[in-house]
């Protein structure tokens, strides 16, 4: 392989590699970004539901009494397609109010429970989903309930699926324009580079003019080629005369 196919290869492997690297860190910040964005939504939800339940709690409405939690995590729920449900419980592991209905009086998952006595807000993944949650506190300090959000993880997976395949797109069509210039500026660069001595080549092997280079590696090269002639005709005259010598 020549210098010059070598310096092209080398230009476009590190290219490709480059890109796969551009493209990797991508995947990843994609994938911190959405996760952020939508454990803010959770978390910006949470806060508005608490908000309102111990607001209530704080002017003695008990926490089956207060009317307007139903409908208002109903519309949430509604308005949020990710969400799969959203259920407000006792400290001791009852529903008070869900977005299903079927699921009013009854026990919620244990581990809801647990995440109670831990830091507010907390997140559980359980069976492909992700539940958001926190306590709701009474006017003087107790735990007097907690929130729960449960979301698909199914929507982020898509999304970080799409846009997985549109960083390999991206990839593929920058790498592929920027091999391709490589490849052109380190072919004019080698060929520059080279040409100088594929002139000083063409020199010592006679296939250039019998005028002298304008290039110092040219007029090098000339120089040894005009050297290596007179010593040519040198030895052809020496054979020359020992044959005249036999001959007499």
């Amino acid at each position: 392989m020549s210098v010059t196919r070598r310096l092209v290869a080398i230009a476009v492997l590190a290219l490709v590699a480059l890109a796969a690297v551009v493209a990797t860190l991508g995947d990843v910040a994609g994938r911190e970004v959405g996760q952020k964005v939508g454990r803010g939504r959770s978390t910006y939800l949470l806060g508005v539901l608490r908000t309102a339940a111990e607001t209530n709690l704080s002017f003695g409405v008990p926490l089956e009494q207060i009317s307007t939690m139903q409908a208002l995590i109903e519309r949430e729920k509604i308005s949020n397609p990710q969400i799969l449900a959203i259920d407000i419980f006792y400290p001791e592991g009852r529903a008070v109010f869900s977005t299903d209905r079927g699921a009013l009086g009854e026990p919620v998952p244990a581990s809801w429970v647990e995440a109670l006595q831990h830091h507010s807000p907390w997140r559980l993944d359980e069976h492909g989903e992700i539940i958001f949650g926190t306590s709701i506190e009474n006017d003087i300090g107790e735990t007097g309930g907690g929130i729960a959000i449960t979301t698909s993880d199914a929507e982020r997976a898509n999304r970080e699926a799409a846009l997985r395949l549109d960083l390999i797109g991206l990839t593929l069509v920058v790498a592929g324009a920027g091999a391709l210039f490589a490849a052109l500026l380190m072919g004019v660069l080698a060929h520059t580079v080279e040409r100088p001595f594929a002139r000083a080549l063409r020199t010592l092997t006679g296939t250039m003019s019998h005028a002298a280079p304008r290039s110092r590696l040219g007029a090098l090269a000339f120089e040894a080629r005009q050297r290596w002639r007179e010593a040519h005709r040198a030895a052809e005259r020496a054979n020359d005369h020992l044959r005249a010598i036999d001959d007499a």
